[in-house]
């Protein structure tokens, strides 16, 4: 279902990313109503760039590293860093 819903990809960019992300938000939301539960919160920066390293890199990141991955207010600034750690694999 997923699958069918986000459609062929090819390379994904950035923009992209938000674009999926949005859909697979968008299937989860209506799986949550379905099942009449709410949404955890979304996870701070801190968290997030954990969990990317760790799937991604398969380690944490250093205090170095995670301090570099703050600020900045685009909307997608989160695909984007994601997006950079695969680059670099």
């Amino acid at each position: 279902m997923i699958a069918s819903t986000l459609g062929k990809a090819d390379h994904a960019y950035a923009g992209d990313l938000v674009d999926a992300s949005s859909q697979i938000d968008a299937i989860i939301e209506l799986d949550l109503q379905e099942h009449e539960l709410r949404p955890n919160p979304p996870a701070d920066d801190a968290p997030f760039v954990r969990r990317v390293y760790l799937d991604v890199i398969g380690r944490i990141p250093t205090d170095k590293e995670l301090r570099s991955c703050y600020g900045g207010n685009r909307k997608d600034r989160r695909a984007r860093f994601a997006a950079s750690r695969t680059e670099t694999r």
